[in-house]
């Protein structure tokens, strides 16, 4: 539609740097692309130190049936998903839309369906649409542990357990008894969750996980988007580290930098369109840091903590995971930190293999809540869960037993060491068990 194009073009020429860029006071007039999310500066608040901005839809037509179709065409939706072959993951560039007729000639009843497998009682004219997501992908490295094909229940398990863990075993709790018991305040819920993604790039797992929410009858009000690339696509010229894009993903981008600005606004674009649609608006920043600032700001901070953060294949554990800090400064009360990193072992991922061209992958997921406790002072980050998902029963194996044989030279490493070095304490060992462990 030419709408998305035009929206999609406004956000590269000039929209999205306005949504980045530091700012004046909230009364600064926005752009054609953005707008404010307060209409102006209360004379009680000091201004905000950025002003943050949500994307707007653009205004092209999404009709009921063509969101439906959308959803219908979701890969990972279909009741025996894929198995995925090509490095791209994502929705299809194209619908197939029949228009249903009964057999036998007659008048159309006026529904549609997606071109799919066959049926009976109704005959398909099939017309062509352009997929209202096409532009929504992931991890477009087909050797990387997180990607679909790779170990195809990393993220499904990831999906399942974040949505389980927000909503419950049966949805949306209702009555005040149940919201006692609630994973998260009754009254975010009823307010619409706040769900900001870190990393979240071309935004297929982050809107497959509002969809899972709200196919489990949750409202989402707000969901912010935090990812450095892009601020690096508001330049036209090429970024000297590629914004921190892999070869293989830079090619299935379309190979140019100017086809991977492109298909970087409209994924933005085209979510901020669909989610419009259920009232959800969308937000953008570049850091982590952004958030934070107005997460301080006074009068502000509370209204901008979130209660679903996500972290999902974005760095590595232990050089991108937030602090316990840092959590506790973007979520709010009784919010989740979700996070799942694509992992590698010291260890071959088969026998007689080398482990350094050929090391053994997986997947780490966490999820912990932010809890206010009585006499606490601050909030507290508590675990949840952890898991490690593999390939096969076969690395699982590997790597358990490389883990075990880690485990008793670490064990071993202190007893010599407390044979050795009398004076140290048992906490001061068990500190130095503690840090052998996380190398």
């Amino acid at each position: 539609p030419e709408e998305l194009r035009r929206a999609a073009a406004a956000l590269l020429s000039g929209g999205l740097a306005a949504a980045l860029r530091p700012c004046a006071p909230l009364s600064a007039p926005s752009s054609v692309a953005v707008a404010p999310v307060c209409g102006g500066a209360s004379s009680m608040r000091p201004p905000l130190r950025r002003w943050p901005c949500r994307l707007q839809p653009s205004g092209a037509a999404l009709p009921e049936e063509l969101v439906q179709a959308t959803l219908a065409a979701d890969p990972e939706a279909r009741s025996s998903p894929p198995t995925w072959t090509s490095a791209r993951v994502g929705f299809p560039s194209l619908l197939h839309i029949a228009d249903a007729a009964p057999l036998g000639g007659g008048a159309s009843s006026g529904g549609s369906s997606v071109m799919g497998g066959g049926g009976s009682g109704v005959v398909g004219r099939r017309r062509p649409r352009l997929c209202p997501l096409s532009a929504l992908t992931e991890c477009c490295n087909a050797r990387c542990s997180s990607h679909r094909g790779a170990i195809p229940q990393a993220r499904r398990n990831f999906e399942q357990a974040v949505v389980a863990e927000v909503l419950g075993p049966s949805g949306p709790l209702s009555t005040p008894a149940a919201a006692a018991s609630a994973r998260l305040p009754q009254s975010g819920r009823q307010a619409g969750l706040r769900i900001v993604a870190l990393g979240s790039g071309l935004l297929y797992q982050e809107f497959r996980l509002v969809q899972l929410l709200r196919s489990r009858g949750a409202l989402v009000a707000r969901l912010t988007l935090i990812d450095r690339l892009y601020g690096a696509v508001c330049c036209e010229s090429l970024p000297a580290d590629a914004a921190g894009i892999r070869k293989a993903a830079f090619q299935e981008l379309g190979g140019t930098w100017a086809e991977v600005r492109w298909n970087v606004a409209m994924a933005l674009q085209q979510t901020t369109d669909f989610l419009a649609k259920i009232g959800t608006e969308v937000f953008v920043l570049s850091e982590t840091e952004e958030l934070a600032a107005l997460c301080r700001e006074e009068g502000q901070g509370f209204s901008w903590r979130c209660d679903l953060l996500l972290q999902v294949d974005a760095g590595e554990l232990r050089r991108d995971t937030l602090s316990d800090e840092m959590k506790a400064c973007l979520l709010a009360p009784g919010g989740l930190y979700c996070t799942l990193w694509a992992m590698t072992a010291h260890v071959a991922e088969e026998e007689g293999l080398d482990e350094d061209e050929n090391p053994l992958r997986f997947c780490f997921s966490r999820l912990e809540r932010c809890c206010l406790e009585a006499g606490a002072g601050r909030p507290q980050i508590r675990p949840l869960r952890s898991w490690r998902t593999y390939a096969s029963a076969e690395h699982q194996r590997r790597h358990e037993d490389y883990l075990r044989e880690l485990e008793r030279e670490n064990q071993e490493l202190v007893r010599q060491i407390r044979e050795e070095r009398p004076e140290l304490s048992e906490e001061q060992l068990e500190e130095l068990l503690r840090e052998l462990r996380r190398l």
